[in-house]
């Protein structure tokens, strides 16, 4: 997400009069100063697994892979989860990006009715070349996963996961940031039973991007 944000301040044209976007370059800063261990490196300084920490079928003990993780002692019981949380809410971000590695796939939100999460990976993977991975992974319990949360309000939230814990992909994701930024959400049904079209990112159009979010943001250590 710096690269990104370096790219954009010298292309500031490419980004759209109608749209505000907001990049996170790190949302876990105690799992970035723990560096790259797979256990300590994921968690947040309380032990956490922020990625476990969001209300969407919580519960105290998830998985990472096989391996349990604590989620916290209730939904948003951790600082970052509750600040990113609020920062969505308030800035009434409609579209959102967190970046993760290394498993090369773009995976969509739990809630494809309410939110057009499912829309967004799909464009997405057409625009880096990612493959769009089936729902769930095999052997991990994934409660409280945040493009879940997310999806359920009706965010169009997806997890792009990058191919190596080294690199960004950057010739893939480049172009992927361009379209994100200027996509148009398409129909989709609100809890209400009635369709609406929105401009990704809101009124104007917010984007978000995580560990950045590009129109989004990404967690660390990533998935």
């Amino acid at each position: 997400m710096s690269d990104t944000l370096t790219y954009l301040q010298e292309h500031i044209d490419q980004i759209p009069e109608n749209t505000m976007l907001y990049i996170i370059p790190c949302a876990n800063p105690d799992g970035l100063a723990a560096g790259t261990d797979a256990v300590n490196g994921r968690m947040n300084g309380n032990g956490v697994d922020l990625n476990r920490n969001w209300d969407y079928r919580w519960q105290p003990t998830a998985t990472h892979g096989t391996r349990p993780v604590s989620a916290g002692t209730s939904p948003f019981s951790e600082p970052e989860t509750a600040a990113l949380r609020d920062f969505i809410l308030d800035r009434h971000i409609q579209a959102a990006i967190f970046y993760h590695s290394a498993m090369g796939k773009i995976f969509s939100g739990a809630d494809r009715t309410r939110s057009a999460t499912h829309e967004l990976a799909e464009e997405m993977s057409q625009e880096t070349g990612y493959p769009t991975a089936p729902e769930g992974i095999p052997g991990q319990i994934t409660t409280g996963d945040a493009i879940d949360y997310l999806s359920t309000l009706g965010i169009a939230a997806i997890e792009i996961e990058l191919t190596n814990h080294q690199g960004i992909d950057w010739e893939w994701n480049r172009p992927g940031i361009l379209a994100f930024i200027k996509w148009t959400i398409p129909d989709v049904a609100t809890p209400d039973g009635r369709a609406h079209s929105r401009e990704a990112g809101g009124t104007p159009a917010r984007p978000w991007s995580q560990g950045g979010w590009a129109r989004g943001a990404r967690i660390r250590p990533p998935d």
